[in-house]
């Protein structure tokens, strides 16, 4: 099955549509995701100012996807070249990390959907996911890396096998880079794990029948 199937004729059945940033608005409504989803996790406190937190040098160098319901924006993700810079080299202290930083290497991150449509509702975060997935294989990205809390890795361990990278203690640089995103950082603590992900092991059309069982269930309610 391809990509046609798992990111067109399939998910428009169920409402939902998946598509790269272009435009300026694109990258607006990129933002406003994230600051709707950070916000409410309590990354943010109310009247912070966000634009530097949710919009970074990053940006302009990634590849970016929207998720949308019924046209309503609902996630987004991005794809970082780690030989141009990535935050996960930023915040954490890889052991090893010169063997990530290639041009067939990238940081999946900035992943943030609305949280009534997670869970349960889980198609998103996988529409999104597979975006990133098809963008690699046509643009011969090997492997994945990136951060969050343990329950961020169910998204994927729904189609892979995502591997745990092993971490040294951080320096002062990598504090000073976390108190962009303190809030995040002061919640999670402990619990963020930094992994790896190799494409070639990855198979999303895998979500297809757990998302058909999800419907159906549904309807039977």
């Amino acid at each position: 099955m391809g990509s046609n199937l798992l990111l067109n004729w399939y998910p428009k059945l169920l409402g939902y549509t998946f598509r790269r940033a272009v435009t300026e608005k694109d990258f607006e409504i990129a933002c406003s995701i994230r600051h709707a989803v950070y916000t409410k996790c309590g990354y943010l406190a109310a009247g912070e100012q966000w634009e530097n937190k949710f919009h970074d040098k990053y940006d302009d160098i990634s590849v970016t996807f929207l998720a949308f319901y019924k046209r309503t924006p609902i996630g987004t993700i991005r794809l970082t070249n780690t030989r141009q810079g990535s935050p996960v080299f930023e915040h954490f202290n890889i052991i090893n990390a010169e063997a990530l930083m290639s041009e067939a290497c990238w940081e999946i991150g900035r992943f943030a959907v609305l949280e009534e449509y997670r869970k349960s509702r889980r198609f998103a975060s996988v529409g999104l996911i597979g975006m990133c997935y098809y963008h690699s294989l046509a643009n011969d990205i090997h492997r994945w890396v990136g951060y969050g809390p343990h329950y961020i890795l169910k998204s994927f361990m729904l189609f892979t096998k995502p591997k745990t990278l092993p971490l040294g203690v951080l320096s002062e640089a990598h504090q000073e880079a976390r108190q962009v995103l303190s809030g995040y950082f002061h919640k999670h603590g402990d619990h963020l794990v930094v992994f790896s992900i190799n494409i070639a092991k990855t198979k999303p059309w895998r979500t297809l029948g757990y998302h058909l069982k999800t419907l159906i269930s549904r309807t039977d309610e």
